[in-house]
């Protein structure tokens, strides 16, 4: 978890362990859309292995970031 920036920078180790239990584990295959602009969401995601294209456009075919291990996303 040390490679999650924003977990890092969380110095109380108690706030940082209940904030742990808090999360689910979760894997997507390649090309799976995860959240879309627009929709309620409820979730945030952590990078831990691989990548994550930003897309936008009617197709999605503008790749507008694409995140790494250790970023986050989401609400």
């Amino acid at each position: 978890m040390d490679r999650i920036t924003v977990l890092r920078n969380i110095k109380d180790v108690e706030v940082k362990r209940r904030f742990l239990r808090r999360l689910k584990p979760v894997s997507y295959p390649p090309r799976t859309t995860i959240i879309q602009a627009g929709k309620m969401h409820e979730s945030m995601y952590f990078l831990l292995r691989g990548a994550c294209e930003v897309v936008s456009g009617v197709d999605e075919s503008y790749v507008y970031e694409v995140l790494h291990e250790g970023a986050f996303f989401g609400e």
